[in-house]
């Protein structure tokens, strides 16, 4: 993203500010992506399986969400949808 004009005069104050509030943020170029396959015969081997029955019972999933505003925005984008024909 480039610097407004404005700023320009800053720009090597800002530079370091944002490198210090970022510390050692390892931030990644989405270009620059690679698709990593699963290996099916890890996942269903006996060493696997043993792993998953000893952790399963410690693993949680939780999620919190407002159930007004998911029904407001649900109903904001579906009005802001397309059209649907009969």
């Amino acid at each position: 993203m480039a610097l407004p004009e404005a700023y320009h005069p800053q720009a090597a104050a800002i530079g370091e500010l944002l490198r210090k509030l970022a510390g050692k943020l390892d931030i990644k170029n989405a270009d620059e992506r690679r698709t990593i396959k699963t290996r099916q015969a890890v996942l269903e081997g006996e060493a696997f399986r043993s792993l998953w029955d000893r952790i399963k019972h410690k693993t949680t999933y939780r999620v919190e969400f407002d159930n007004e505003k998911l029904i407001k925005d649900a109903a904001k984008a579906i009005a802001a949808g397309p059209p649907v024909a009969k």
